[in-house]
């Protein structure tokens, strides 16, 4: 999704995570050729803001990361 008023790289709307493919780094990705590694670490930004406490954070990025190497 193209956002160009936002800044953000990413958000939640309800269960679904967004991601800005106007934000900067979305563009620097694709020109690098990283758009998996863009689109991880963007999901997991709009997952986290929705956690809080920052243990809780941390134990989820772990979770989530962890979940990702084993695909």
């Amino acid at each position: 999704m193209a956002v160009q008023e936002r800044d953000d790289m990413s958000w939640m709307e309800g269960d679904v995570v967004l991601i800005n493919t106007a934000h900067p780094a979305y563009r620097k990705a694709v020109e690098k050729k990283v758009v998996e590694y863009h689109n991880l670490f963007a999901a997991a930004m709009a997952m986290l803001r929705e956690v809080p406490t920052a243990s809780e954070k941390l134990a989820v990025l772990e979770r989530f990361i962890s979940r990702w190497g084993k695909m």
